[in-house]
């Protein structure tokens, strides 16, 4: 990509495999080509635009070329310039070469970008080393010859910048330009200011604020002109508020990708809805596989029995009755959710978090025939939070020289929350909490669960290496469940019966 000019022909080759890649990851097994419900172009405009940022291919190989052509103009390779220029342009500047003749492909990439360099590049003049004659010392040096005065009578004409100069000094000597220029180009010499210093001449990438050229700086100019302007309507269409909806998506650091990917989806209306896809079927089916309704967003999200139900029992609740109905698409919603409940940035993960688990019960109802509850998604959520913040905080956590050398039972790795097995005479290391209820429900939004670092009950020891847990789905393997009643519940004199129930859960086997 960085020494030759590809093909739009084979880019757009490579394109197609990273867009069908990016629609269906990798199903060796399913032939059939994906539904891009957005062009590549809106994928690869910036995120402040409603885009997700990727790097387009031909933009990518471009501006390394350009990077490597002003790496030869500068001479930061002087092998690789002097090699060039003994072969391409021995008796003239980089500017200045010629295109005819022969050339190998890396110098024929070169010469079809230096157009673009010398269009956005001019020289900081320090010391004054740049030619007045064959380098971009200043905006009219192509055709500056043709700014000479008929009657110059300066012999030898000056070569350098510097020799525009006063003696001794960074001032233009206006005498020497009126006798050698005409006003156009006296007026344009003029406007330089040279900064005083003893240093060579820089070469400035004009687009950027600070005048360094980067691929980074070269891609962003180019990209800026490839900029599409959303239209206000349409399925293409965002609304400013949407669209600082989905900014604030992107900010959020502890925030995992795969949710922002989808609040991207969701937002610029690219998720295969029941009513959407069938637009491109030859079997349409429009309806929802639950209740049967015309599936889009709204019904999806929102209009459903089951995220009717997750949002009624949420905190703060959400009585979907009330939301304005969209045809295509839950922008409106979205504002009416979001906006005047001001949601501080925990909640805000939950709400996207919640919206992801919705889609996930869809799918596993309509492709595995497995219902949710919302119970069950309620725990998901908070589950799926808690573990994102426990990984974070893992894996952000220094590391002292006693941790490396001595592992303790409260290091874990991953998702899993069970402590190192340790010399102790309890049976059970593991308790699973019981959240009912209402308490449950402000748990969920609130974000209070509390974890703490031993539990104990009466009749038993202390259990200081315990950990609780309201999920035990997140733990790999085998998992063991337990629960035990005794009869009377009531303590007596006398003996009580007491039973146990032990249930083992293999999840390869429950799954398939």
């Amino acid at each position: 990509m960085s020494t030759i000019l590809f093909s739009k022909s084979f880019l757009h080759k490579i394109t197609t495999i990273i867009r069908k890649f990016w629609w269906t990851g990798i199903q060796e097994d399913n032939p059939t080509n994906p539904i891009p419900f957005r062009s590549w172009n809106d994928i690869c405009q910036s995120k402040d635009n409603g885009g997700l940022g990727i790097k387009d291919l031909e933009t990518v190989n471009k501006s390394l070329i350009i990077q490597a052509a002003y790496n030869i103009a500068t001479e930061k390779s002087p092998i690789l310039t002097s090699v060039l220029k003994s072969k391409y342009f021995s008796n003239k500047s980089f500017w200045t070469a010629n295109n005819n003749g022969p050339k190998s492909i890396f110098w024929s990439s070169i010469l079809q970008v230096k157009k673009e360099l010398h269009n956005n590049v001019i020289f900081q003049i320090q010391v004054g080393n740049s030619s007045i004659w064959s380098s971009p010392s200043c905006p009219i040096w192509e055709d500056i010859h043709n700014h000479l005065l008929l009657q110059v009578t300066t012999n030898p004409l000056p070569s350098k910048v510097s020799d525009l100069w006063m003696p001794h000094s960074h001032n233009w000597d206006n005498n020497l330009l009126i006798q050698t220029f005409d006003n156009t180009a006296v007026n344009e010499i003029i406007k330089l200011h040279p900064v005083p210093n003893t240093d060579q001449d820089i070469l400035r990438w004009k687009p950027a604020n600070n005048g360094t050229c980067t691929t980074k700086a070269i891609y962003n100019h180019l990209a800026s002109n490839q900029i599409i302007n959303l239209p206000s309507q349409g399925s293409r269409s965002i609304t400013p508020q949407t669209n600082q909806i989905l900014k604030r998506a992107w900010k959020m650091k502890n925030l995992p990708p795969i949710i922002k990917t989808f609040a991207w989806r969701l937002i610029r209306r690219a998720l295969p809805t029941a009513e959407r896809a069938s637009r491109y079927s030859t079997q349409p089916d429009y309806n929802c596989a639950a209740c049967g309704n015309i599936e889009n967003d709204a019904h999806l999200f929102f209009q459903c029995h089951l995220p009717r139900a997750v949002w009624f029992s949420s905190s703060p609740s959400v009585i979907t009755t009330n939301l304005p109905y969209e045809q295509d698409g839950v922008q409106l919603i979205l504002e009416q959710v979001v906006m005047p409940l001001n949601l501080d940035d925990s909640k805000f993960a939950t709400l996207l978090t919640t919206m992801w688990y919705i889609w996930k019960a869809r799918n596993e109802r309509k492709y595995l025939g497995k219902k949710w509850t919302p119970i069950q998604v309620h725990h998901a959520v908070v589950a799926f939070l808690f573990s994102q913040q426990h990984q974070q905080s893992h894996n952000s956590a220094p590391i002292s020289d006693e941790d490396q050398s001595t592992p303790t039972q409260h290091q874990t790795t991953g998702t899993n929350f069970l402590p190192s097995a340790g010399p102790t005479n309890n049976a059970t290391l593991l308790q699973v909490s019981s959240i009912q209820g209402s308490n449950h429900l402000q748990q969920v939004f609130g974000n209070t669960i509390a974890y703490p670092a031993s539990i104990h009950t009466e009749g038993q020891l202390p259990q200081t290496n315990s950990f609780r847990i309201t999920q035990p789905a997140l733990i790999e393997g085998i998992r063991c469940y337990t629960d035990a009643s005794t009869s009377p519940d009531q303590p007596t004199q006398s003996y009580r019966h007491a039973g146990i129930g032990i249930f083992f859960l293999v999840p390869q086997i429950h799954n398939n």
